[in-house]
């Protein structure tokens, strides 16, 4: 094939995957006469941001709402100069840290209230299209058959953050930058996709040591030290944030436990759960994962010298699994969500690996889930 038929076949991959994922968005907008505040599901048990009119704000009664409504508030007030902005929010100090999502949603949104909701969801658009993009660059790297667009688009973690409105999509878009700057060298790329992947959500600080590993051992300390730079962004925001931002609103407490105590947990409420068709997809979902991280660390181990980026973030993210608590690991909306970049690095080694069966497994179950779900939420179904 030539070069100008291969890059007009990843042109019409890329032109598909945006059209596909922009007409998902549509039709779940179009359930709520295309406001665009119904993409970040916003309750009524928390008040609403003082940016807002409530006659113009889809609101989900009985509910406390999703992450998005709060990035949402953030992106409206960036500075959180009206004090209604912070009572908006479950966490100030928790979510105020993952400034990056919300601050480009402002930025192009121009800072107006009726423009900021349809930056945050172009936002959502691009990094999703980015990630599948990415995903299919590293498939040509290994010179796969399939397009590996389809990788992202089977992981139901990016279509939940997606359809509601949260910052993951972003940081796993990032991420997928970050390895795609290391397989073909350009460190500038991977600084800056860590350094951005870290502002996005905060937990990526703890991947940079295995990209600062990667580096040592491919160029030596120098590349190491200008790598471990990329956590000075996030690190110097994380503290002026601490300071600055007065603690309050609800806990965080139950997304971290003693190691294996809310896999354990989980795992003993699955076969009760499987009487209904709920609790069976519930089941698939957590299978997936746990099949995703044990072909991650197994395909890591096995690649440590050709990746040993790959490895350092599989048993970084696999740690973080391991004493994941019931707040997180309750219900596929939040594991599937929390744990995308696992999944990311779990597809990019599955196109190393493709001889993997549980990552093949945990790939196939993912993509029957994002299917599953989209149809749910598309059609309001359940």
């Amino acid at each position: 094939m030539s070069a100008g038929a291969g890059r007009g076949r990843r042109i019409a991959r890329a032109c598909a995957v945006t059209a596909l994922i922009g007409l998902v968005t549509l039709a779940c907008l179009g359930r709520h006469d295309f406001n665009p505040t119904a993409a970040f599901r916003i309750g009524d048990r928390l008040p609403l941001s003082p940016r807002l009119n409530p006659d113009d704000v889809v609101r989900f009664p009985g509910e406390l709402g999703y992450d998005g409504q709060f990035y949402l508030a953030i992106a409206l007030d960036p500075l959180l100069s009206d004090p209604g902005t912070t009572l908006a929010l479950d966490a100030p100090r928790y979510r105020y840290r993952r400034i990056l999502f919300p601050l480009l949603g402002w930025a192009l949104g121009s800072g107006r209230p009726c423009f900021v909701p349809w930056a945050l969801l172009a936002v959502l658009l691009a990094s999703f299209a980015g990630l599948a993009l990415t995903l299919g660059e590293l498939a040509l790297l290994r010179r796969c058959r399939g397009p590996g667009e389809l990788l992202a688009l089977a992981l139901v973690g990016a279509w939940i953050c997606l359809l509601l409105g949260t910052a993951g999509l972003l940081s796993a878009f990032l991420l997928a930058q970050a390895l795609l700057g290391y397989e073909i060298g350009q460190g500038r790329r991977t600084w800056a996709g860590l350094a951005l992947a870290a502002l996005a959500r905060e937990t990526s600080l703890l991947l940079i040591p295995a990209f600062v590993f990667a580096a040592a051992r491919r160029s030596g300390r120098r590349a190491a030290l200008a790598t471990t730079t990329a956590a000075a962004p996030a690190l110097a925001w994380n503290v002026w944030v601490l300071v600055r931002v007065p603690a309050g609103g609800l806990g965080l407490e139950g997304n971290f436990t003693w190691p294996f105590a809310g896999l354990a947990r989980k795992l003993a409420s699955l076969p009760a759960a499987c009487t209904s068709a709920k609790g069976s997809f519930e089941a698939l979902m957590f299978i997936s994962l746990l099949l995703a991280a044990a072909g991650a660390l197994w395909a890591g181990a096995s690649r440590l010298r050709e990746a040993p980026h790959l490895a350092g973030a599989a048993v970084v993210l696999c740690g973080l699994l391991v004493c994941a608590g019931p707040k997180i690991l309750g219900y596929y909306v939040g594991y599937c969500r929390v744990f995308l970049d696992l999944f990311v690095v779990a597809a990019v080694l599955a196109l190393a690996a493709q001889r993997s069966w549980s990552l093949r497994i945990a790939l196939g179950l993912q993509a029957l889930g994002s299917a599953a779900y989209v149809l749910h939420v598309v059609t309001g179904l359940g």
